[in-house]
């Protein structure tokens, strides 16, 4: 185009085990996986203070849930990250979770701290030492 801003982007990429191939011949996983990586290589050369993510996991099986979970729980040392999600995988790796149900024609908002140490036994069939 002869504004190259008006173009959009086109991405490329090499799915693990895969050849190169453009991000609308990919499937829902490699999608995710792979605007996932373009995002968090954005946020190390530029942090924002905080990320707002809504199902990011949706199309990811529950092994690369867990991988993205534990690095957005590696990359929350320095910035903060609300992810919406469904997935156990994501949650295990929360530091608080805040559910949302309906009850009695009415919102209910509750908020679960993870950080089970204080309380000692087991989280996840993990042991926590107390």
């Amino acid at each position: 185009p002869l504004d190259p801003f008006s173009g959009g982007v086109v991405i490329e990429a090499s799915p693990a085990g895969k050849e190169v191939k453009r991000l609308e011949l990919m499937s829902g996983g490699e999608k995710s996986i792979t605007s996932l990586a373009l995002i968090f290589a954005i946020q190390q050369y530029h942090p924002a203070p905080f990320y707002i993510m809504d199902e990011i996991d949706a199309f990811l099986d529950e092994h690369n849930a867990s991988r993205v979970a534990d690095l957005i729980k590696d990359l929350s040392r320095t910035s903060q990250f609300i992810v919406v999600s469904l997935r156990k995988a994501m949650m295990r790796k929360a530091d608080q979770i805040i559910g949302v149900t309906y009850m009695n024609g009415s919102s209910c908002v509750f908020s679960i701290d993870t950080d089970l140490k204080q309380f000692g036994g087991q989280y996840g069939g993990e042991e926590v030492a107390a």
